[in-house]
């Protein structure tokens, strides 16, 4: 007979209604066979830390063998500077009440990442979280102080809002691809609507660089990954579940009525569904003020018994109820579709590529930009329709935007779109980039990742906040949730 398992398992000691358990980051154990005998021979009291020694039974289970932890004094706490047993102080461990196995995902992940893209031949690279000048988006950059800089404020350094000029500068320094994790530092004050905890003051991005190539090669490399992480969770995604939209003339798919994909939900259709289904939420949708159009730009949204449809739904000045009546036929098209392996309809995840954006901000976005156009290091290119676009492209996953693919403009269009965007005074803030451009590879591209925005729809949790273990708010606490929830 094989020897029973023992494991060593640390976590936080609870008593409830006469049974112990072992609270740990991963879930909680019932500790069998263990008595307050033992936890009074061994000076423990509920509410500490401890280690216990047992064997496994079963996945919630473990039958106590030994415990150790803190001597904690139940009688009345020594007097102050006394000699004696310290009293420790009842508190439960946010982490351990809320178990965060996602955080264990997630370093399983980035190894993975690691590992598939030195198999591609790209080095990692590491990058500054200093830099002289980083802003390009009209978001204040971080400052930094130092007793050198003798009070020159001009001099500040700057915390890095995104790893992309250092990235730059790398590729132009004779690298023709590279990977890294990088830091960025951003402080973005106007998120969308129920988007609040995506918006970090500190993140990680995953930044991917390649030369001679394009956006399209680009953003399969980005979809093949995402793929490759899926696999890994046991997702079933397919290549063909990423559906690519763009504006006439440079993609296969437009949405109706000049819509852009961040101001819609989207929500596909089973082919399971029969017509009247289909019908009714349509109908229901419109009820409450929504808007219901066919991903490719047809009006309304056609009722084809058998396939499966992408709808993009307007949802109206009041959104609650449209949001409602979706949250619902979210459940019910995930209880009627097969989740053999959890596939993107099963999900609603919806992969879809935001491609080309307009150069110029819509009025409608309410920017709060600085500059009179989308971006100063982008490459421009024309629609059919003659509307200035970038070589651009966002993935939106959930909901989320978790990639961005962009495409460097090289040195004669850089210095046009500082002028395109009133920010002509501000070129000697990018001397890096005047030295860079003219010998940077052409088709230099670009991957930006978020990472712990991509995680937490990965891992199934609300918010990009809930995959940081520290608040970011210097102080250890924070105004709004970011632990585990």
């Amino acid at each position: 007979m094989a020897d029973p398992i023992t494991a060593d398992v640390a976590g936080w000691l609870v008593r409830d209604k006469g049974t112990h358990y072992l609270m740990t980051d991963r879930g909680w154990y019932e500790l069998q066979s263990l008595d307050r005998d033992m936890l009074r021979a061994r000076g423990i009291a509920p509410e500490n830390p401890v280690l216990v020694t047992g064997v496994r039974k079963g996945p919630t289970a473990l039958e106590t063998v030994d415990i150790k932890g803190a001597v904690t004094e139940t009688g009345p706490a020594p007097a102050h500077n006394q000699p004696g047993t310290s009293r420790t102080s009842p508190r439960r461990p946010h982490f351990a009440v809320h178990p965060v196995p996602h955080l264990h995902t997630a370093s399983r992940l980035r190894g993975i990442v690691h590992q598939w893209l030195r198999d591609k031949e790209f080095p990692e690279i590491v990058f500054p979280s200093i830099w002289t000048q980083s802003e390009e988006y009209g978001a204040e950059e971080f400052g930094l102080g130092h007793s050198e800089l003798k009070g020159d404020t001009s001099g500040r350094l700057k915390l890095l809002q995104s790893p992309e000029f250092p990235l730059w500068t790398a590729l132009a320094e004779g690298l023709d691809r590279a990977f890294g994790f990088g830091r960025c530092f951003r402080y973005e004050g106007s998120p969308r609507p129920g988007y609040r905890d995506d918006y970090l003051m500190e993140f990680e991005q995953l930044v991917i660089a390649r030369g001679f190539t394009t956006i399209d090669e680009m953003t399969g490399l980005a979809e093949d990954l995402i793929l490759t992480l899926c696999q890994e969770l046991g997702y079933a995604i397919e290549k063909s579940d990423f559906h690519r939209v763009a504006p006439s003339g440079l993609g296969p798919d437009t949405l109706a009525d000049g819509l852009r994909i961040e101001d819609v939900s989207l929500f596909t259709v089973p082919p399971s569904w029969n017509s009247r289904a289909r019908h009714v939420l349509r109908e229901r949708l419109q009820t409450a003020g929504a808007r219901v159009h066919g991903l490719n730009g047809t009006p309304g949204a056609a009722n084809v018994e058998g396939a499966e449809e992408r709808w993009a739904v307007e949802l109206g000045d009041d959104p609650t109820q449209a949001r409602r009546i979706l949250d619902i036929a979210v459940g019910h098209a995930s209880s009627t579709t097969s989740t053999t392996g959890m596939n993107a309809t099963t999900l609603q995840w919806n992969p879809t590529w935001n491609l080309f954006p307009t150069l110029r901000w819509r009025p409608e976005e309410g920017s709060d930009s600085s500059h009179d156009t989308r971006s100063i290091t982008s490459r421009r290119v024309t629609a059919a329709d003659g509307t200035e676009c970038i070589a651009d492209a966002e993935l939106y996953l959930a909901g989320r935007e978790v990639v961005h693919v962009r495409e460097f403009t090289d040195a004669d269009q850089f210095q046009e779109n500082l002028r395109l965007a009133g920010a002509e005074h501000t070129a000697h803030w990018y001397p890096y980039l005047r030295r860079a451009l003219p010998q940077a590879p052409p088709g230099t591209v670009g991957i930006y990742i978020g990472w712990e925005r991509l995680l937490s729809v990965l891992t199934g949790v609300e918010s990009a906040a809930q995959m940081q273990l520290f608040p970011r708010h210097g102080d250890g606490k924070a105004p709004t949730t970011v632990g585990p929830v």
